[in-house]
C-alpha cells in the first residue's frame, strides 16, 4: 500500500491513508486529497497529504486514567480567557479532590 500511496504522491511529499491519519492526527496537518483507487482494496483509499509537522505547543493536552477520566485540550484553540477558565476549573477540581 505504501508503494501506491507514494505513486500517487507529488514528487518530495507524503501522502498517507486515513487509518494512518487516526493515528497522526495530532502530529501532523494535512490537506485532504482525492480517494485513490490501489491495488488489492476494493474500495477508495482516502489520502492525505501531509503538509507539516505541528510545533510542540499544537499538540493537545491529554490526561487519561483507567477509571475513566480522559481529557483532552488543545490549547492553542482557546483564547485567553478561555486559557484562564480552564486552567481556574482544574485548579478547584484538583484542590477538591485532595479533599476527598
Amino acid at each position: 500500500m505504501a508503494q501506491q500511496l507514494e505513486a500517487n504522491c507529488v514528487p518530495g511529499g507524503i501522502l498517507i491513508n486515513h487509518e494512518t491519519y487516526s493515528q497522526v492526527d495530532n502530529l501532523v496537518d494535512v490537506e485532504k486529497r482525492q480517494p485513490v483507487d490501489l491495488k488489492s482494496i476494493e474500495r477508495h483509499t482516502r489520502t492525505y497529504a501531509i503538509k507539516y509537522r505541528k510545533a510542540e505547543a499544537d499538540k493537545p493536552l491529554r490526561l487519561s486514567n483507567p477509571q475513566g477520566a480522559h481529557f483532552n485540550l488543545l490549547p492553542l484553540s482557546l483564547g485567553v480567557d478561555d486559557r484562564q477558565l480552564i486552567a481556574s476549573q482544574l485548579q478547584a477540581l484538583t484542590q477538591q479532590m485532595e479533599g476527598h
